[in-house]
């Protein structure tokens, strides 16, 4: 590790009243056995670094690894790097970092998102983002993309947004902080995108739903649920979940905390925090899908988990 990686950046975001502090980029889970890694035979190379002052757009028209572990992006724009391109990308690190006043409309923020790719076949990994709508937003295009090590804070509506209903992968993430967990739901524009024969695969991860001050719909502060997907015309994606530990305070305003109904959903593994009122609302969702999940009432198995997931992605 150099020097100016172990360096921690704190940024204090008066407006919010809070100090976040934002250390070096996550380091990667290991490989699946007899895989290599996917960065690793990229054609070319574009490196980005220190405190970006402009909107980041590039357009790969080759397979490229962005490196962007000592890049930090603070409140610059509305929808601060949006990667674009016929070619895939393998974004590594950078700190996407909003200022927003926590009474900004629950409207604004939905015209917000930190980090935005149409590639396919792409891997975004390392990835810090704090106080935006959306965190990761899968854009039409992105096939088959895989997403590891992102941290994600303070998200104000989807953790990750996948409106065009791709495949993907996400693993060895923690999203510490969101309104909405995983969104593969399309928007009303959207009609011709099926997810039919797509499967969502969400492994070795932390989900945690956190109340924000301004909400979709309901009383604030209030949350959605874990799961955003179509129930209308029943377009969503299949969805696996592997090893994960999903976190919830209170019921959602909107939504539930259960399994996407009328989708095919294989899960192992799986443990649920509640801390919430009375039983955990949803037991029965996850007990006909996945019997084997895990509902418990204590807090330490959440903060033992986000212990465990720190030192073992950081470099």
């Amino acid at each position: 590790m150099t020097a100016a990686g172990a360096l921690w950046i704190v940024v204090l975001t008066v407006l919010l009243g809070v100090a976040l502090v934002v250390g070096p980029p996550a380091a990667l889970p290991d490989s699946p056995v007899g895989q290599p890694d996917p960065c690793r035979s990229e054609e070319a190379v574009q490196q980005v670094s220190g405190v970006q002052d402009a909107q980041f757009t590039p357009s790969v028209s080759v397979r490229t690894i962005v490196d962007a572990d000592r890049a930090s992006w603070t409140q610059v724009d509305p929808w601060p790097v949006s990667v674009t391109g016929s070619a895939g990308v393998c974004w590594r690190g950078g700190e996407v970092v909003g200022t927003y006043p926590r009474a900004t409309s629950w409207e604004t923020f939905h015209h917000t998102g930190a980090f935005g790719f149409t590639n396919p076949s792409s891997v975004i990994q390392g990835l810090r983002v704090h106080n935006y709508g959306d965190a990761v937003n899968i854009r039409e295009g992105a096939v088959d993309f895989l997403i590891r090590g992102v941290h994600a804070t303070f998200i104000h509506d989807d953790c990750i947004q996948n409106d065009f209903l791709y495949s993907g992968v996400i693993e060895g993430s923690l999203f510490d902080g969101c309104s909405v967990g995983l969104s593969a739901r399309p928007s009303s524009s959207n009609t011709t995108s099926d997810g039919h024969a797509e499967t969502v695969t969400l492994r070795r991860s932390l989900l945690r739903l956190e109340p924000m001050p301004t909400v979709y719909s309901g009383p604030a502060p209030g949350h959605g649920g874990f799961f955003k997907w179509d129930f209308d015309a029943g377009r969503s994606p299949g969805l696996v979940l592997e090893d994960n530990v999903f976190r919830a305070d209170q019921a959602p305003n909107n939504g539930s905390l259960g399994l996407p109904e009328g989708y095919d959903v294989s899960c192992a593994r799986n443990t649920i925090v509640w801390l919430g009122k009375g039983p955990f609302p949803d037991a029965r969702s996850w007990r006909s899908e996945c019997p084997d999940t895990r509902i418990v009432t204590t807090e330490s198995t959440w903060t033992d988990a986000v212990a465990a997931w720190v030192p073992t992605q950081s470099r």
